[in-house]
């Protein structure tokens, strides 16, 4: 294996250009000779593209095996079993005559002791579904010694490096032929070897982080190859970022999948519900079967129970993060109780879409047990989600949050509940007309009858009291709309939040982008932490809690983020029917020196908190008072569990109110 060290060549050449200069004097054959040699290996290198890199062998199996999505059989964010979860049940019960259950057979990448793949190593627990991770350095070459044991032609296809058309791996009309074709698709039992090279453009840029996130899967039928199970993460990274095959700054990394794993459109479809239906009654067609095998996981687990997120106080963790799928597959992670950096930026929210990836670089700096899990409902509600665990470890010293020099900042909020109009003036102002006419876009949303509501609902708002008392409101800002008020703070301060429940359900506050311990979270799900620990979970109607949250130099906006970095806090006892009740508002965090003494922004004249939402009433708590106010007698009297009969249906009302915003 050839290698050598830029620098060297870089000053080689150097070296003579300078001496060229100075000599001014044609040099003798003997001079030139040692620096010719110079130049010519140093091209060589070049040429050959092998500057400082090593082989990186993988040897990768397709296997057949049987996954378990939820191997504890629990939803361990609330402790039910999932048979006995009404929307866990949905993907988890086996019925012999019509649904598969939470366990299926799936086709996985899986990692080989040595080029026979007779034996493989242990699989790390929390990938799951995904194949083992890729290493590699700018300078590398990457070969994957590629056994099929699968019953099925499959390839390994790569993201983010070089390959020649024999090293593909993706099945297509190429007009290429004979040996360019053979890591098109490898056939059961046979063998390729996929070549893969790391060059200087592939790599990450000197804006990048230090690694870049990439997937490599089966391309024969990409689609179908996916969702069997064939995916796998790759991590190309920056000249000598690695020690020992690993990061060299890094405590733990880990790789995170969110995707719909749709096994209606797995090859092995078939032999599941041969496997599992043997009584198999209805139709791959039906609905209800298909919306079965939508499985809505992080690394092939749900409900929580991904394994092996651990890491100690302290650690410096990347989160290596991608999406797969279709267009349903827009996907928001949600760290709880902790911020990190992405490309720069103060986040506590990664996005992904399929086949997009992003890097997380956090700092564990928060102990407890942590919700990790898609903000988009239906995601969330069908299982996305994860636990990862923070802890203080012998020898490991937790980092020290920057001292508070800032103010405290009180603030008394309520949730109450009123009846909301989402078009006060009853008009479309941007296509004029009654919104209630037949001819109007807004007529299916705002006609009241026996079969709609209209566009008066009941809901559970935010509004800012001047005091403890919660006797006196504070007036609120006209273009919130139903939005609660604005919590402002700067880094250093510290925020005090007086939260009465005035409401009918159990409520809280939840906020992002702020530093909480455990007894100021808001959120209601099981972290294993002690009772007194869980009173901020949910507060009682008629009843007061305060939180405390701060904002040290290490959670607030970064040197590339602008001066204030707009955050939301809402209800998190049930996030989502919580949220289409109101109960949802705008958290501004800002830079040091960023606010007046009032607390509004310095150097701008207006500032204006919009949120773009399609707020889904049927979800709502409030959907049955809204029935029986709204519509009324004998219609009204069928309503039952959030849904209307006699073929009724309560209209998705947007939250777009027709130029009815008072700004």
């Amino acid at each position: 294996m050839l290698s050598n060290d830029d620098s060297v060549c870089d000053a080689e050449m150097k070296g003579i250009y300078i001496a060229e200069r100075r000599t001014k004097q044609p040099r003798t054959e003997s001079e030139m000779d040692p620096h010719n040699n110079a130049v010519i290996w140093c091209v060589l290198l070049s040429l050959l593209g092998r500057t400082n890199g090593v082989d990186r062998s993988y040897y990768i199996a397709a296997v057949e095996q049987k996954w378990d999505y939820a191997p504890s059989g629990i939803n361990k964010l609330n402790g039910v079993s999932l048979d006995d979860d009404e929307s866990a049940a949905v993907f988890t019960k086996n019925d012999p005559n019509k649904t598969i259950g939470r366990e299926y057979y799936k086709a996985l990448y899986r990692e080989c002791n040595d080029s026979s793949c007779s034996t493989l190593k242990k699989h790390p627990a929390y990938l799951g579904v995904l194949g083992p991770v890729i290493r590699a350095e700018v300078g590398d070459t990457i070969k994957v010694y590629f056994t099929n044991r699968a019953s099925r032609k499959y390839t390994v296809h790569p993201h983010g490096v070089f390959y020649r058309k024999n090293s593909e791996g993706a099945l297509y009309e190429d007009k290429t032929s004979d040996s360019d074709k053979l890591d098109d698709e490898v056939p059961p039992n046979g063998t390729h070897t996929y070549v893969w090279e790391v060059k200087e453009e592939h790599g990450p840029t000197a804006n990048d982080s230090d690694c870049l996130t990439w997937v490599y899967h089966s391309h024969v039928d990409p689609e179908k190859d996916v969702n069997t199970g064939l995916v796998g993460a790759m991590i190309i990274c920056k000249k000598r970022t690695f020690e020992n095959n690993k990061h060299k700054d890094i405590d733990k990394d880990f790789m995170i999948m969110l995707t719909v794993m749709d096994e209606n459109k797995s090859w092995l479809l078939d032999k599941n519900i041969k496997e599992y239906c043997p009584q198999f009654s209805s139709s791959k067609d039906d609905e209800d079967f298909q919306e079965s095998n939508k499985m809505h996981v992080i690394n092939g687990y749900f409900y929580g129970n991904t394994p092996g997120l651990e890491m100690c106080n302290g650690d410096k963790v990347d989160w290596h993060m991608f999406g797969m799928g279709t267009e349903v597959d827009i996907h928001t992670a949600f760290f709880h109780g902790q911020t990190f950096l992405i490309d720069g930026h103060r986040k506590d929210v990664g996005s992904m879409f399929p086949a997009r990836s992003s890097t997380a670089h956090m700092t564990a700096m928060n102990t407890g047990t942590w919700l990790l899990n898609c903000l988009v409902n239906d995601h969330y509600s069908a299982g996305m989600s994860a636990l990862f665990n923070v802890t203080n470890c012998p020898g490991k010293n937790p980092p020290a949050l920057t001292p508070l020099d800032g103010k405290t900042r009180e603030y008394f909020i309520a949730a109450e509940e009123v009846i909301w109009d989402y078009a006060p003036s009853g008009l479309d102002n941007f296509n004029g007309g009654n919104l209630t006419s037949e001819d109007s876009k807004g007529h299916e949303f705002f006609a009241k009858s026996d079969q709609s509501i209209g566009g008066k609902y009941w809901k559970a708002l935010y509004f800012e009291y001047t005091n403890s008392s919660f006797t006196e409101k504070k007036v609120k800002e006209e273009h919130l709309g139903f939005l609660g008020p604005v919590i402002r703070a700067e880094v250093g301060d510290k925020i005090i939040v007086h939260f009465r429940n005035k409401a009918s359900y159990n409520f809280s506050i939840q906020p992002h982008g702020v530093f909480y311990n455990k007894s100021n979270e808001g959120s209601h799900y099981n972290d294993y932490s002690s009772r007194s620990a869980k009173n901020d979970d949910l507060v009682r109607p008629d009843h007061t809690f305060t939180y405390t949250w701060q904002i040290p130099e290490n959670v607030g906006p970064a040197e590339e983020d602008p001066d204030c970095l707009t955050w939301v806090y809402s209800s998190a006892v049930d996030p989502i029917k919580d949220v289409y009740s109101g109960l949802i508002g705008p958290l501004l965090v800002c830079k040091k020196g960023s606010l007046n003494s009032n607390g509004t922004r310095k150097n701008f004249d207006k500032e204006y908190f919009l949120m773009f939402t399609v707020s889904n009433e049927n979800e709502a708590w409030y959907i049955k008072k809204n029935v029986q106010e709204f519509i009324g007698g004998s219609k009204a009297s069928s309503y039952e569990e959030g849904k209307l009969l006699y073929d009724m249906t309560i209209r998705v009302l947007h939250h777009q109110t027709f130029f009815n915003i008072i700004a």
